[in-house]
């Protein structure tokens, strides 16, 4: 027992059909990837400015601990030169 054949306009309103909703997932798949994209450019920039931030701060304490071991050799009046090292 053989199936028929489909006609030429079924076999084209399927492939037709197909081709449309494959469409309609990329235009979901494109909406959703654009949003996820300004979504992390919006996480990498929050995270860049926080390492500024941070590295603003370490740069700030590093000066303030020069500044107290400076500050120490004088009080104590540094004669070893090694011991405030």
């Amino acid at each position: 027992m053989s199936l028929p054949e489909e006609l030429p306009e079924d076999s084209l309103s399927y492939y037709k059909a197909q081709y449309e909703q494959l469409e309609a997932e990329l235009a979901d798949f494109q909406a959703s990837s654009r949003e996820l994209e300004t979504e992390l450019e919006k996480d990498v920039e929050a995270s860049e400015k926080r390492e500024r931030q941070l590295q603003e701060k370490l740069e700030a304490l590093s000066y303030e601990v020069e500044e107290w071991k400076v500050s120490l050799r004088n009080f104590f009046g540094a004669s070893d030169p090694m011991a405030m090292r």
